[in-house]
């Protein structure tokens, strides 16, 4: 008996309301599990390795194609989540107050009123905001003052000498006298600080502006609201050559070299003064006389050698520290 032939089976007719018929996709994964890891950098995986299960299809329906299905008709709108807590919103400004302008000078032009608020318009006819607004300005000094003025600062700068115009004064040739005695560079002071010298002194720079620290420190504070303050030094000796106190066979003085100044009194501003001799000891003349160590080298005044008692000798002696009596 012979076979029958195979017939080949024709897939079955599909209507309308049977599902739709999804060919099964063949396994991701093969007989052999594959290499865990790829060549090329190191962590890279296949993802065969963890898919144990087919993806299902898309489903289409109608128009929508999968993911968040559409609202259906007549559902409420989603509400808006809360704003960003980083980011808050801009808090509305409040209007600016109007502000009450000064009525206008019609004499005068355009001002910003005193207390008109920046970028308020000044009242005025024909304002332009490229105008400036008019300012008070000091009444210019005269002529006459400001030319006085200039020539008195002329006059200090000639009359400056070691540098300062606080000691003023003339440079003087040099000072060659026997016995050793002279000086190389001399200048003779007419005034220190304002101060005024009775004559007119012989000394060195370095001394000169020994002088002028003095008074700026000591003299002229320890005078301060007395009398009108200090107005002008009594010399009692500057150059001179001679031996140490007059004595005969004493060795050569500072007075010799234009390195010591002698004080006998202080005159204030309103005539008084305060002589050495007779006012002594003064907590005035003390306290002067007590800032000098330091800036001079020798200080002697009264009560020191029997020498010096009525007037202060201050000296720049070199090679030695300060000496004070």
């Amino acid at each position: 008996m012979l076979a029958a032939p195979d017939v080949p089976q024709l897939p079955p007719v599909l209507t309308a309301d049977d599902p739709p018929v999804i060919a099964r996709q063949p396994p991701l994964i093969d007989a052999e599990p594959p290499e865990e890891h790829l060549p090329g950098p190191p962590q890279v995986v296949r993802a065969e390795r963890y898919m144990t299960e087919v993806p299902e299809p898309p489903v289409f329906v109608g128009e929508w194609q999968g993911g968040v299905p559409p609202a259906r008709p007549g559902a409420e709108p989603p509400r808006r989540g809360l704003p960003d807590p980083g980011r808050p919103r801009p808090r509305p400004q409040a209007p600016e107050d109007p502000v009450a302008l000064l009525p206008p000078d019609p004499d005068a032009p355009p001002a910003y009123a005193p207390d008109a608020r920046p970028g308020t318009l000044p009242v005025g006819p024909e304002y332009s905001v490229f105008a400036v607004a008019r300012a008070i300005l000091p009444v210019p000094r005269p002529a006459s003052v400001v030319d006085r003025a200039e020539q008195v600062q002329v006059e200090i700068a000639r009359g400056q000498v070691c540098g300062d115009p606080a000691i003023q004064g003339e440079v003087v040739a040099p000072v060659r006298d026997s016995g050793g005695c002279g000086v190389e560079e001399p200048v003779q002071i007419r005034s220190i600080d304002g101060v005024t010298l009775s004559e007119g002194s012989l000394m060195d720079c370095t001394t000169a502006e020994a002088l002028l620290r003095w008074v700026r420190e000591g003299a002229r504070p320890a005078l301060e609201g007395r009398g009108g303050g200090l107005a002008s030094l009594q010399i009692a000796g500057h150059y001179a050559c001679r031996p140490r106190d007059n004595q005969a066979g004493a060795r050569m003085s500072e007075h010799g070299r234009g390195r010591a100044i002698d004080v006998g009194a202080l005159v204030l501003a309103d005539g008084s003064q305060l002589t050495i001799a007779e006012d002594w000891p003064d907590p005035a003349l003390t306290r002067m006389h007590q800032v000098a160590c330091g800036i001079f080298s020798t200080t002697l005044g009264p009560g020191s050698d029997g020498f010096h008692e009525d007037h202060l000798h201050y000296d720049t002696a070199q090679g030695r520290g300060p000496y004070c009596r």
